[in-house]
């Protein structure tokens, strides 16, 4: 089977959310996914294993997201044909929107706004919806 038939087979319905059990992984340059995760979205580090992978999180959680360089420093991303993320959103209280969207500006990281949040581009270049919940 095709992978053109594959995408034929999906359900024509938008995606809202990542499943909890979602697992997250690769990045290219494990200090710019510190720099964007922590520095810009203002996740804090939970453990950092040897500076090969890296677990995130807020409010002393063990971790909300994970990611490494398992797959080779400076891996490319996948093939537009290849299945994988494409998006997924974060929930972000409406008390810190403000903060990280100050913290992304002086990183240098475009975004633009939305109804309730922000969007912009991870490290690969998924889509990143940050809506804000009150």
């Amino acid at each position: 089977m095709t992978s053109e038939i594959l995408f034929e087979e999906l359900p024509d319905e938008e995606f809202r959310k990542l499943p909890e059990d979602t697992i997250l992984g690769h990045v290219a340059d494990i200090e710019e996914a510190k720099r964007f995760f922590v520095q810009g979205l203002g996740f804090e580090v939970r453990f950092d294993h040897r500076g090969q992978a890296v677990f995130v999180s807020t409010g002393g959680y063990h971790h909300h997201l994970a990611f490494n360089i398992w797959n080779g420093h400076g891996a490319k991303r996948r093939d537009a044909r290849q299945a994988g993320l494409e998006s997924y959103w974060l929930s972000v209280p409406e008390s810190e929107l403000g903060k990280i969207e100050q913290r992304l500006k002086s990183l240098g990281y475009e975004f633009s706004e939305t109804e309730n949040g922000l969007k912009l581009f991870d490290l690969n270049e998924d889509r990143v919806i940050l809506e804000a919940i009150k």
